[in-house]
């Protein structure tokens, strides 16, 4: 279906194993980091529902334009903006901003990308910050990509757009956004089906 999210030619540059996964799983709500709530308070239209549903516009139909569209902000904010803790920059703990300095932390980096991909027409309900646990155990956000051909998360660290069921493989996913509504949020631990909260992500 030509309106599809992602066309059939996806599967050409995102090939599909027969393992893989396409989405992950939720079970149930979870609080939200307390420093993205303090950004919804001070950037209320960043955090609103667009009522667009997850059906992009006709000009990402092609998958070719919205996997390079997708490549280029992820490398362009990575490149662009510098890593700096919290503290160093802000003298906070945990303080979740767009880096207009072109400075900041992972929740930054995020931040920028998905606002960027807000601007060039992606539905809101398809950028989910979602928080993760690294190699080390701790806490870092990345960015999630849900379209019809699956999920895909764009990163600072590692760089590069990549299917989530291969970021499974050095991060432990714990919570994320919710597609239904951007202030809300759900836990990807069943571990954890009623999730109380999360580290801040740091990194």
């Amino acid at each position: 279906m030509r309106r599809a999210l992602f066309c059939a030619v996806c599967l050409v540059f995102w090939p599909l194993t027969a393992s893989a996964q396409m989405y992950m799983l939720s079970y149930g709500p979870a609080n939200p980091p307390n420093g993205f709530v303090g950004f919804c308070e001070k950037n209320p239209k960043e955090c609103a529902p667009d009522g667009k549903g997850v059906t992009l516009p006709e000009s990402l139909w092609d998958s070719r334009v919205a996997l390079q569209q997708l490549e280029d902000i992820n490398n362009d904010v990575n490149q662009r903006v510098k890593p700096v803790t919290d503290i160093a920059h802000h003298d906070v703990r945990d303080l979740w901003t767009l880096p207009e300095d072109n400075r900041g932390d992972c929740e930054d980096y995020v931040l920028q990308k998905r606002h960027n991909l807000i601007k060039k027409g992606w539905p809101v309900a398809s950028l989910l910050i979602t928080v993760v646990y690294d190699e080390m155990g701790a806490g870092h956000a990345v960015l999630v990509v849900s379209t019809t051909r699956g999920e895909f998360v764009l990163d600072n660290k590692k760089g590069g757009v990549v299917r989530w069921s291969v970021v499974a493989k050095y991060y432990k996913f714990s919570i994320r956004q919710s597609t239904a509504n951007p202030r809300e949020w759900v836990t990807l631990d069943p571990a954890n089906s009623v999730f109380v909260g999360a580290a801040p992500a740091s990194r």
